[in-house]
């Protein structure tokens, strides 16, 4: 619906209506991890703490003490090994999901919606604040988004699936292409 493709931090190709919000899905990972890295800079999260440290279970069929053993940094990595219902997951997800306890945390990588819907749980866990809200203050605000608003987001609840939310961002193209630019310049 719509591109912009930038090369040395300049626009060399533009398609649709870049100031449009659209949901995105997959790219509310590598935002999640870019407050990640900012919130374990910080000392405020670490990556090293357990779903058992962090007091992380969820519905029935509740965690195991092995999937327990998960750290921060396996759900970032998507190898947390819990293959739990989530919120968020489309049929294809779920007929793909491996079977619960057919790899130990940190053994084996499966792109997991579960893994970072927790994410978000334990950041507004630990920090006390909407994954939205940060975003737009610590990163959407300092790269100069235009269109980014908080209030365009949204916590998708599936509780007969799971009591940890997915969370959805709407942006636009041009914003997306600021964060990719982020990205390109390593984060500075």
């Amino acid at each position: 619906a719509a591109v912009l493709v930038r090369k040395d931090g300049e626009p060399v190709y533009e398609y649709g209506d870049l100031s449009k919000k659209y949901m995105c899905h997959s790219i509310r990972k590598p935002f999640i991890g870019a407050l990640y890295g900012i919130y374990a800079g910080r000392g405020i999260i670490d990556i090293h703490a357990t779903l058992e440290d962090l007091k992380i279970d969820d519905i029935p069929p509740e965690l195991t003490p092995g999937e327990k053993q998960a750290t921060v940094r396996d759900l970032l990595l998507s190898r947390s090994g819990v293959y739990h219902d989530a919120a968020g997951e489309a049929q294809s997800m779920v007929d793909a999901r491996p079977v619960r306890g057919s790899h130990g945390p940190g053994d084996f990588f499966y792109y997991n919606n579960w893994d970072f819907n927790v994410l978000g749980t334990i950041f507004r866990q630990l920090t006390g604040e909407s994954v939205f809200d940060a975003f737009y203050r610590e990163i959407a605000i300092k790269i100069g988004m235009i269109d980014f608003k908080p209030e365009d987001c949204t916590y998708v609840y599936e509780e007969d699936k799971s009591e940890h939310p997915a969370y959805f961002f709407r942006m636009s193209a041009r914003d997306m292409a600021l964060f990719g630019e982020l990205y390109r310049n390593m984060g500075s």
